[in-house]
This record gives structure tokens, sequence and C-alpha cells, in this order.
């Protein structure tokens, strides 16, 4: 853990394990979302992984050479389809294609969800990518998002995306420092946040249900009020 009661954290360096084997556990720490394999590009092959569990959500922080990423119907057959992923490019790209044919293009210009119910393929390079992983129960409108936008993203110049990128980058700073006691009001904020963020969204996303409005009314408000209140003191 970051700190004896923070919360549960993972680094995981490629300069710490022998070449020989450095693929083998990157292969093994990523088995469960898809398979990777380093491009003809990459010698010798590199990579970092930091990854804090706050509560029930994954931040990850990464970097990596040129790897190609493809999750198939075996990994949704092995693994429950329970996770949607919110990713952040600030030096490197993603590249590929959905299982339908749809293009998977992440980039440094914008904030992506991808619904990882959805197989895919991909080339990706990063120094700096950054993820968290949600339930999907967590998201409001998962349902919408499964249907209709498997995949779609967020300029990061938009008001929604600077408010996220902030708030995202901001909340990275902190969470060596985060105990257990705080990481529900941590997790609940962030969610809040995005679930707020998306009910934003044009082109009619968000169903017209008025429970549904509530619901991410609600979220929204709850965060704000834990805000608020963990920083009166400054």
């Amino acid at each position: 853990t970051s700190l004896l009661e923070g919360i549960p954290a993972v680094c995981l360096n490629a300069t710490d394990i022998p070449p020989e084997h450095r693929l083998d556990v990157l292969k093994q720490t990523t088995a469960p979302l898809f398979d990777v394999l380093p491009t003809e590009k990459t010698r010798p092959f590199s990579y970092s992984i930091t990854s804090y569990l706050v509560q029930h959500l994954t931040f990850t922080q990464a970097s990596f050479d040129e790897m190609q990423m493809t999750r198939t119907s075996r990994h949704l057959s092995r693994h429950r389809p329970d996770c949607i992923t919110l990713s952040y490019f600030p030096a490197g790209s993603m590249q590929g294609t959905l299982e339908s044919g749809a293009p998977l293009q992440m980039a440094n210009d914008v904030i992506s969800i991808q619904d990882f119910a959805y197989p895919f393929e991909g080339v990706g390079q990063s120094d700096g990518f950054m993820s968290v992983t949600i339930p999907r129960h967590a998201i409001a409108i998962y349902d919408q998002i499964y249907k209709r936008y498997p995949m779609f993203s967020w300029p990061i110049t938009s008001p929604a995306g600077r408010v996220l990128t902030q708030a995202w980058l901001t909340l990275w700073e902190t969470l060596p420092n985060i105990s257990q006691t705080d990481a529900p009001a941590i997790a609940q904020g962030f969610i809040g946040l995005l679930n707020g963020l998306l009910s934003g969204l044009p082109n009619g996303l968000l169903p017209a249900q008025e429970n549904m409005a509530a619901q991410v009314a609600s979220a929204t408000e709850d965060a704000m009020k834990a805000y608020l209140r963990d920083n009166l003191h400054q």
C-alpha cells in the first residue's frame, strides 16, 4: 500500500524485471483485460505501470513502448465485461478498431470512454497514459453507453474536458497520501463529477426517464457536498 493505512497500490517497472521475463509478466498482469504483444519496432521492450485502488475504482498511470492490444470474445467469456474505462493519453496515442469495424482512436487531445463489453484491437504507445477502470453499475447511463456509444471522446479543450482533466490530474497527485478512510468519499466524488458531466452530453444520450435524471442530479450533489466538507479547512 502507499502508506501504512493507505489505499492499495501496485507498481510494475520493466527495469526491475529480467529482460527475458518482461513480456510474460506484462501478459499475466493485463490478461483479464486484453492480450499484449510488442510490435517489431519495439527493441528492447519497456514499460512501467502504477495503479491505485480507490474503493471500487482503479486509477492507473503507465508508460509503454509500442505494442498491440487485443480484447477478444475469449476475454468476455472468462471475465465478466462489467467495466467501463476512462482513458487519457497526455503523451502518445492508440489507433485501432472495435469488432464492429468502428474506429478506436485515442490521442492527447481527448478523454475517451470505452465500454469493455466490446472486443477490439489496436496499437498504442505512450509516455504518460492514464486510465480509470469503473464498474459498470457506477455509471448512471451505462445502459445507453453499451447500446449506443461503446466508444466516444471529449476534447480536452471543451468545458467538460477541462473540468474532468483538471480534477483527474489533481486527484492523481494526491492518491499516494489518501487513506482507506478517505477512499469512499474520493470515489463517490469522482463518479459524481463524471456522471454530472455525462448528463450534459448532446444528441439525447441520456434517457428521458425522470428517475435517471434524478440519479445523476443526486450523485452530482453528493459529490459537491463531499468535496466541500473535505476541503472546508482550506
